[in-house]
């Protein structure tokens, strides 16, 4: 029988539903079999509740689920498109303001349970530097599968240059970072040079 690391190692992935809730199921599964105590740390949506899982599953977030456009069969007329442009605003302005919520809702848990690593994926928005840090700062260890690294636009724009600088300190927060390859790694490296991976 294979020995266990004694470890309490948490995945947070926050979406409970599409490909990335997957890709967690599966790597928790993956750590159970190495790691003592395993939690998967998602929404209260999560799709996988029927599949077996060798590992605990923490439904903490709240957070909305993906669905149609609004006024999706309507005739694209100047009134709906205006109703459609406010609406998005509005609900844009409410879901960020959930987003927080959400988060220190689990900077909280996180706070609380203690875990000997927390394990992040997709980081969505780079804002979320704001609460890796402070996590970070509280003494939890942060690790970090990075899907995606590279700057979603380059320009000299005040908010384009402040939403880059929030990402750069995302990656700051992480003990250690994964990578799907070497040369994911090595380009990472050419963007962050003043991050140390070693």
């Amino acid at each position: 029988m294979q020995t266990k690391y004694p470890m309490k190692l948490y995945v947070v992935e926050p979406r409970g539903s599409g490909g990335m809730i997957h890709y967690a199921y599966q790597l928790c599964n993956a750590l159970a079999s190495h790691v003592t105590d395993v939690t998967l740390v998602t929404a209260r949506s999560y799709e996988l509740d029927q599949y077996p899982h060798a590992f605990s599953v923490s439904k903490l977030l709240n957070l909305w689920t993906r669905s149609a456009p609004l006024f999706e069969n309507a005739r694209p007329t100047l009134a709906i498109k205006f109703l459609r442009k406010a609406f998005h605003s509005i609900r844009r302005i409410a879901r960020g303001a959930r987003y927080v919520f959400q988060w220190i809702k689990l900077a909280n848990y996180l706070l609380k349970t203690q875990p000997d690593v927390v394990q992040f994926g997709a980081i969505e928005f780079p804002f979320e530097a704001i609460f890796l840090g402070y996590l970070k700062s509280k003494g939890l260890t942060l690790a970090q599968i990075c899907h995606e690294f590279e700057p979603r636009e380059i320009s000299r724009s005040p908010l384009v240059r402040l939403n880059n600088y929030f990402l750069k300190n995302v990656f700051k927060a992480f003990s250690v970072i994964f990578f799907h390859s070497e040369a994911n790694r090595d380009r990472f490296h050419s963007l962050y040079p003043e991050i140390d991976l070693d």
